[in-house]
């Protein structure tokens, strides 16, 4: 008698950072982009954010049926990632009494989306990015002193007083 093994959320998110790992690569750290996984609809939060934003490839995904429907095709090869949600099950196991509510419960599931940067979507919209951005005048008034320049560029995000 064979038993199969029942893949859960939890295995194929932990195998995308062990093979990442394996790889040389720590998917933690900071990517010098800013991303906001969303999939046309709404973003991402969570653990669908994290996962997207470390082994994505773009702020927009969907689902292959998805893709299909709005006439694109994917490229050959194109990887796909986990997202998951919680679906709420009604207990089967247990026996119904006459009158009262099914138990239920939630069960973790996933399905696969695919970056949009790797479909052909003619008429895909993106989203227009609008930073809304009040300057703080205190904190302006300090900038200006330049007693402690900010500059951009090299490989790590730190403030060092002796490089001034």
């Amino acid at each position: 008698m064979s038993q199969t093994t029942k893949v859960t959320v939890a295995d194929v998110i932990a195998d995308r950072f062990i093979q990442s790992l394996k790889n040389g690569i720590a998917p933690w750290q900071k990517p010098w982009v800013a991303v906001n996984p969303q999939n046309g609809v709404s973003r991402y939060s969570g653990v669908n954010a994290f996962t997207l934003a470390f082994f994505g490839s773009d702020d927009y995904y969907l689902t292959f049926n998805q893709i299909k429907a709005l006439g694109g095709q994917l490229e050959a090869g194109t990887k796909g990632l986990p997202v998951t949600y919680f679906a709420q099950v009604e207990d089967k196991k247990k026996p119904k009494v006459a009158g009262a509510k099914a138990d239920t419960f939630l069960l973790a599931r996933y399905y696969t989306v695919f970056p949009v940067n790797k479909c052909n979507l003619p008429d895909f919209k993106r989203a227009n990015k609008v930073i809304n951005f009040t300057p703080v005048e205190s904190a302006e008034k300090l900038a200006s002193l330049n007693t402690c320049p900010v500059t951009h560029g090299g490989n790590s995000a730190h403030y060092s007083p002796s490089a001034h």
